[in-house]
């Protein structure tokens, strides 16, 4: 089911913890959708990066236990905030002008959570966001929930028939390539669904 104007990008983050403001991403992948002439939706291009935090952020320890992630692994090869924002904000652009569209929408699992994080590297590096919406997005969980009476992760994907890696999860680039194959399931269902 192809939505009219719009393209439609996954992401998810992993963070040094919950606060948006005082706290930095470490990691983030976009993945997005495309449609074959069935207007079928399925993945298509990935932007991961591993970032550095910024100065001044705050570390969280938990946080960082969680995701597994050792920021100071020279292997991750890290960029600052500031190629990340330029990164990021390309291949938003990039995903308009191929749909020839004007704006993108962004989807996740709890996607505010990413989409604050977002923002603020984007106010922090003084860019200017024109591609993305600042306040509308997509919630994966919310669609799960309403589909499959599931909202965490790992239970819609189970609940789909997707094998779900339980040690992978928390690493962004899983996290997305997931939430990417349960959000083209539920939109293709649901195209069949009212076709």
């Amino acid at each position: 089911m192809k939505l009219k104007n719009i393209c439609l990008i996954i992401i998810d983050l992993e963070t040094s913890g919950l606060n948006s403001n005082t706290n930095a991403i470490l990691e983030i992948a976009l993945i997005n959708i495309k449609y074959n002439e069935k207007e079928e939706a399925y993945p298509n291009k990935i932007l991961h990066l591993n970032i550095n935090p910024f100065k001044g952020s705050k570390i969280n320890k938990t946080s960082l236990k969680c995701n597994k992630i050792n920021i100071f692994q020279k292997l991750r090869f890290a960029i600052s905030e500031n190629e990340a924002s330029i990164s990021i904000l390309e291949f938003i652009k990039n995903t308009i002008i191929e749909n020839k569209v004007s704006k993108c929408i962004l989807i996740g699992h709890n996607c505010w959570f990413d989409l604050m994080f977002l923002n603020n590297l984007i106010e922090r590096t003084k860019k200017t966001n024109n591609y993305y919406h600042k306040f509308n997005v997509i919630d994966a969980s919310t669609l799960g929930y309403i589909t499959y009476k599931q909202s965490i992760l790992s239970n819609i994907a189970k609940n789909i028939g997707i094998k779900f890696n339980n040690k992978k999860n928390h690493s962004a680039i899983y996290d997305a390539k997931i939430t990417t194959l349960i959000f083209c399931h539920i939109i293709n269902k649901i195209k069949k669904t009212y076709n």
